[in-house]
């Protein structure tokens, strides 16, 4: 079986977690806000998958500094069944929406997507040739973020032995994380909430 066709499969069955996760959810509000997935990741040559995500972002600044012009940065971070997309900008990207300055001031971007096994597909998005990722904006609708990403490879995440030679202790909470590396190309369009203020 090619890598590609693993990869395809590993979507499908993560992009049906997302799914199911949303329609089982006991909270009615939670639901309402939960990642709606309409089509599996394919190879980059063929469609993009579509991952919408209804939830107001969070917006974060260096701690203990103004979130304004001045900040060293400024983050939008949506949280949703388990899905979490972060899009990190210069501080002075302010609230300018259109598709110029988003793509001016951007920063990186990590996405993690959970998968009905228990891992975490995570991949980064930045400006630079070693970057999983890319990340293009497009125009969108006042009260939304749309952008398309590109990725030519990403990793798996799972929980790990403490005293495993595979293990990373190098998140806040020292959690042991393994971490597989997945080398195939894929896209994905992002519809994000960004509620105009």
């Amino acid at each position: 079986m090619t890598t590609s066709r693993l990869l395809s499969l590993t979507l499908v069955g993560l992009l049906l977690g997302c799914q199911s996760m949303a329609q089982n959810s006991p909270n009615t509000a939670a639901a309402q806000n939960t990642a709606k997935p309409i089509v599996a990741v394919q190879p980059a040559s063929l469609a993009p998958a579509q991952l919408t995500l209804d939830a107001t972002p969070s917006v974060q600044c260096p701690p203990d500094r103004p979130c304004d012009a001045q900040a060293v940065y400024r983050a939008l971070q949506w949280q949703s069944a388990g899905v979490e997309v972060y899009l990190s900008f210069a501080g002075k990207l302010a609230e300018a929406r259109d598709v110029a300055s988003l793509a001016r001031h951007f920063g990186h971007a990590d996405i993690y997507l959970p998968q009905p096994d228990g891992k975490v597909l995570a991949v980064h998005a930045g400006n630079d040739d070693s970057a999983e990722a890319s990340l293009r904006f497009l125009p969108a609708p006042a009260g939304r973020l749309r952008a398309q990403l590109v990725a030519k490879r990403h990793r798996l995440q799972s929980d790990g032995a403490q005293n495993g030679a595979a293990c990373r202790t190098d998140d806040m909470q020292g959690i042991c994380r393994r971490e597989t590396s997945v080398t195939g190309p894929w896209t994905l369009d992002l519809d994000l909430a960004w509620p105009v203020r």
